[in-house]
């Protein structure tokens, strides 16, 4: 088997916060857009074509948003719900809808997937 590590940052302030008030982070000052970890991943082959490539990215993708949504839905059961949507990434007490928060984790992890799929081409 293959391994490969790629960084995992903080696409959202939920992830800060939840990061910051979990009892056993490392560290209680993660900032947006720190980088919090890798993702690893094990594929059997040396390499991956294109189509695998974004198979398994387009997986990746869904797993987010479905992580992300379930968050949000356990979100709106809080004893003081957090706004989400509307107002974010704005200070306060507000967080990303499912669609924010995928755009942003777009937009910062595009171009870096983008460069890995290119990068022996």
């Amino acid at each position: 088997l293959y391994t490969a590590m790629f960084p995992d940052p903080a696409v959202a302030e939920a992830c800060v916060t939840c990061h910051n008030e979990h009892p056993d982070t490392p560290k209680k000052n993660w900032k947006l857009d720190d980088v919090m970890g890798a993702t690893t991943w094990t594929y059997p082959n040396q390499t991956v074509s294109v189509e695998e490539a974004l198979t398994v990215v387009a997986a990746l993708r869904r797993g987010f948003m479905d992580a992300y949504s379930a968050y949000v839905k356990k979100a709106r059961t809080f004893e003081k719900p957090p706004k989400i949507g509307a107002s974010w990434p704005a200070q306060g007490y507000f967080i990303p809808s499912p669609e924010k928060f995928m755009q942003r984790a777009t937009e910062q992890t595009s171009q870096a997937t983008l460069k890995r799929l290119l990068k022996d081409r």
